[in-house]
């Protein structure tokens, strides 16, 4: 017995069940079926329908990804809106290779030390907050 996984597209006309359906009980065995004969049976079968992007132009007239992009930034501003949306990326001039940590940006350092300064007021302060409930 041997499993063959068949794709049909087509243009649409009503939903991808109405427009297929009909191709496939006749190329195919299924419940639908009126006839049984030796035909491969349907083991499992997805119906759906794409939006068709290929039609797209933009305002010039040639196709692009302008709509595609300006699509994706609607979204990231729904889910992230304090977020910046493609940030650009930093100067090559500033990427500096560290061995250890890998590239890191001059910018990245800078709040690096930021964060690791307020980590080490944090600590003394949990230390000292330690030694003053200790002394009670």
């Amino acid at each position: 017995m041997s499993s063959d996984l068949v794709h049909l597209t087509c243009q649409s006309v009503g939903s991808a069940y109405q427009d297929l359906s009909p191709t496939v009980t006749r190329m195919f065995q299924t419940p639908e079926s009126h006839e049984q004969e030796d035909r491969p049976s349907v083991l499992w079968c997805l119906y759906f329908n794409m939006v068709d992007g290929l039609g797209v132009e933009c305002e010039n007239g040639d196709l692009g990804h302008e709509h595609a992009i300006k699509q994706a930034e609607s979204i990231f501003q729904k889910i992230l809106p304090e977020e910046d949306f493609c940030p650009p990326a930093p100067n090559p001039e500033d990427i500096i290779y560290d061995g250890e940590k890998g590239f890191s940006s001059s910018l990245g350092e800078e709040e690096e030390e930021e964060r690791e300064r307020e980590e080490v007021i944090k600590e003394e302060e949990d230390f000292e907050e330690q030694i003053f409930q200790t002394e009670e």
